[in-house]
């Protein structure tokens, strides 16, 4: 539906692929001191895993077939690139890039093994028939890899984003393989992630302009590819709940999220929230920009906001609106051996934020929190649908 969108990505990349490494080059450039550089601070021209790997699935998904050879020269080296040391720490994982493993990183980024395999899922799930025997066969033992490094790492249903995209990883896996340990592994985690989220009412990663986006994506992928039904279910839950907890506090006005955010990169996301707001209700709300499409895994695999949510909050006249709530509830669900990231005390006590949104502003603040940068704990929009300011 969205195809001609998406090829303008693939266009891109297609002129930064660089014979001699057989990957897609970036330019860098230096650290500045600023946010980020956590995990490195290398610069330069360099190759980075998930970009390529996001260029090969884009690649197949179009059938692209004067790409083909391009991408799957990509996917290649990114076999090559995983850490293939059954005795590493970091084994199944890609570093930021290829010109500096994981050993070297400042700090590994195990986010890396699922932001990579789930390009691979697709492939191997929507594309096989794009491959031949033995790529099929190393690219399902990647996956594989990366569905280890996911296991081990056992992140917590409070690190939103991440705890969808080793479901992804973990159940696909299981699905392409017949691994019926690894299907059942990533049921398990699902079930605590969805027992989770609907206890609480919304996720961990509150009210995120940039990460509930990233939440949709992960179940809209759920949806498309899982087979089993009892996984499907659950996704369908968890789409109702994210779509929930962005377009209640979406401001129509000022074509904001409307504050306290729990993660948060950029105070304004300029047409980006309009963006997946047209994509996931097939055109009918928000707007797109046809030649700067901002979520490209959205037009491979568009979502879907329930029906019941777009009556809620898109279709009634904007009123005047206070929000009282508590994003976090006490709970038994998580367990010390996971890795806990946004809510980091497992005996942490009930969380609240509060909104409130005018037709000319929208103001917020959570009753108690730390000041991460990534935090927007107290916050106020004021100004018009055009330009808002904070």
């Amino acid at each position: 539906m969205y195809e001609e969108f998406l090829e303008i990505g693939v266009e891109e990349k297609h002129k930064r692929f660089d014979p001699e490494a057989g990957m897609i080059m970036q330019h860098v450039a230096p650290w500045n001191g600023g946010s980020g550089g956590y995990h490195t601070r290398i610069s330069g021209d360099l190759h980075s895993p998930t970009e390529n790997s996001a260029f090969a699935d884009h690649v197949f998904f179009l059938r692209k077939e004067e790409y083909y050879e391009e991408a799957k020269s990509v996917l290649w080296g990114l076999i090559k690139y995983q850490d293939n040391r059954e005795d590493s720490k970091t084994y199944g994982l890609w570093p930021y890039y290829i010109e500096e493993d994981c050993d070297h990183m400042i700090a590994p980024d195990y986010n890396m093994a699922d932001f990579n395999a789930k390009h691979f899922a697709y492939i191997l799930k929507r594309r096989s028939d794009c491959l031949d025997d033995e790529l099929r066969a190393a690219l399902s033992e990647s996956l594989m890899k990366a569905a280890i490094c996911s296991i081990r790492r056992n992140v917590s249903p409070d690190y939103t984003n991440i705890s969808l995209m080793s479901l992804n990883t973990i159940i696909n896996a299981g699905e392409i393989s017949g691994n019926k340990e690894f299907l059942e592994r990533g049921k398990e985690r699902l079930r605590k992630v969805h027992e989770y989220n609907a206890f609480c009412g919304c996720f961990s990663e509150y009210n995120s302009s940039t990460y509930s986006p990233l939440a949709i994506e992960e179940i809209s992928m759920m949806l498309e590819l899982f087979e089993d039904e009892e996984c499907v279910k659950m996704a369908k839950d968890l789409n109702v709940i994210a779509w929930e907890m962005l377009l209640s506090h979406y401001h129509r006005n000022l074509k904001q999220v409307s504050p306290p955010q729990m993660r948060c990169y950029h105070n304004f996301e300029g047409s980006k929230l309009e963006e997946m707001i047209y994509l996931g209700t097939k055109g009918a709300f928000g707007s797109i920009d046809k030649a700067n499409p901002k979520y490209p895994a959205m037009l491979q695999i568009p979502p879907v906001c329930p029906e019941e949510v777009v009556e809620k909050y898109l279709k009634k006249p904007f009123e005047p609106t206070f929000i009282d709530q508590t994003f976090y509830k006490k709970n038994n669900f998580r367990t010390p051996d996971e890795d806990t990231v946004i809510i980091r005390n497992i005996d942490s006590p009930d969380l609240k934020a509060f909104t409130y949104m005018a037709e000319e502003y929208a103001m917020g603040a959570f009753e108690k929190t730390d000041m991460w940068t990534q935090r927007r704990s107290s916050m106020v929009y004021w100004g018009t649908k055009v330009c808002a300011n904070s």
